[in-house]
């Protein structure tokens, strides 16, 4: 209902009253969801070591991401066309590949912002732990 932000669906009338909100949540959610995954993270290179970890993380984090985009974003993408120029375009801009100019990780942005922490901590963790 906020005038800010790259939404495609927006009501007729926008009101700023609750972006503060929006703010507010962003600071406190994000940090404590990746406080709590770096917590799980270190308890499973603690137990199982950084190969078995690794698996786990991939399984658990890059998997659901990727599937999850595979299946989201094309969706997202028709319905956004769809409510902007109507079926056919829509259609055309999906079947046509256009679509992928586009490309973003949509809501799960958070999965992305991850699986790069993940790598930047593969780059640290010793090679002899490994």
């Amino acid at each position: 209902y906020s005038p800010s932000g790259g939404w495609p669906y927006k009501p007729a009338q926008l009101t700023t009253a609750l972006d503060w909100s929006v703010g507010l949540t962003h600071v406190f959610r994000m940090p404590v969801f990746d406080v709590m995954a770096g917590f799980f993270t270190a308890l499973l290179l603690q137990r199982y070591g950084f190969r078995r970890a690794a698996d786990n993380r991939f399984w658990r984090i890059v998997v659901p991401f990727v599937v999850g985009w595979i299946i989201l974003f094309p969706l997202v993408m028709f319905l956004a066309a769809v409510g902007r120029r109507g079926l056919d375009p829509a259609l055309d801009f999906i079947l046509s590949g256009k679509f992928l100019a586009y490309a973003h990780p949509l809501h799960l942005w958070f999965l992305e912002y991850l699986i790069v922490l993940y790598l930047q901590l593969r780059q640290r963790w010793p090679a002899a732990q490994r």
